[in-house]
């Protein structure tokens, strides 16, 4: 079975991003090649880490990647996390499916007195909240199209619930579709 790709983008790649990558390869990492991105990478955060340790996920040897690695690969899908990432994402490959999630940042949190590790907490479980219909919806979609082996190329033209299938579909500029 060809694995769907995914590339989940957030603007530091310091923490949501590195939480929904590091969660998608736990939990369906036979399904999903996945891989994370910033517009604007900064250095993976050791808060990130440790709450990553708490659910039992090592992604103490991910490091920041900047969305230009990327920028002319194909992606099954492509989630941005949140509204910067949205904006500002440049990604030329062809993209079938995009979904926007806004995840709280923690540092938005903490600003408002929240203390790092449940900032950090609170972001982890948003995403692995979002992860769970996402692998459930693709799952479902896929075994109902009886194409599960497939990638998101041999559909085209169908749809899946929010996202429309467009592939090949060449994203220029930012990533809003």
């Amino acid at each position: 079975m060809k694995k769907l790709r995914v590339l989940f983008v957030c603007t530091g790649n310091i923490a949501r991003s590195q939480m929904a990558e590091g969660l998608l390869r736990h939990r369906a990492g036979d399904r999903f090649e996945v891989f994370s991105a910033g517009t604007e990478p900064k250095i993976l955060s050791p808060t990130t880490v440790a709450v990553m340790r708490e659910v039992g996920i090592d992604v103490a040897g991910h490091r920041s990647k900047s969305v230009k690695e990327f920028e002319d690969q194909d992606f099954d899908y492509l989630i941005t996390l949140c509204n910067v990432a949205r904006k500002t994402c440049s990604i030329r490959g062809r993209v079938a499916h995009q979904h926007r999630w806004d995840i709280t940042d923690p540092a938005d949190l903490q600003r408002r007195g929240v203390s790092d590790l449940q900032a950090f907490r609170n972001a982890r479980d948003q995403v692995a909240a979002r992860l769970e219909g996402f692998i459930r919806s693709v799952t479902t979609w896929y075994a109902a199209l009886g194409r599960r082996s497939q990638s998101a190329s041999a559909v085209a033209g169908k749809r899946s619930g929010r996202s429309t299938v467009a592939y090949p579909f060449r994203v220029r500029g930012n990533c809003a579709i």
